[in-house]
């Protein structure tokens, strides 16, 4: 099972009213607080992040990427979300950095 349908299943168990709560702690959530750690983001920026990410058409489409096998179409829809959302919140000079720290780590052997 995907994560965003585990995260449906869980979402049906709730009353409607607290619905759109739910959609938006998941991402701003346990997800965030593990992208916030592997970036060294400080607690300003996660702020900011949380911010822009919450109810945002990045949010969704996050988690749709993350929903089954991640393979290179996911994880390139992944990836650019996350740097149209990260870009809006921190701006283009604290992003090209995390992507230059994440492409050095990956290629670091």
């Amino acid at each position: 099972m995907g994560v965003v349908a585990m995260h449906e299943r869980e979402l049906r168990r709730l009353p409607h009213r607290h619905r759109e709560w739910y959609r938006s702690w998941w991402v701003r959530g346990p997800v965030l607080a593990a992208w916030s750690r592997d970036l060294r983001l400080s607690n300003q920026e996660r702020q900011l992040l949380r911010r822009a990410l919450d109810g945002s058409a990045e949010q969704g489409a996050l988690l749709e990427a993350l929903d089954g096998p991640i393979d290179e179409t996911r994880a390139r829809r992944f990836a650019a979300a996350f740097l149209r959302v990260t870009e809006r919140a921190l701006g283009k000079a604290r992003t090209g950095a995390l992507v230059t720290r994440a492409t050095n780590a990956t290629w670091a052997g």
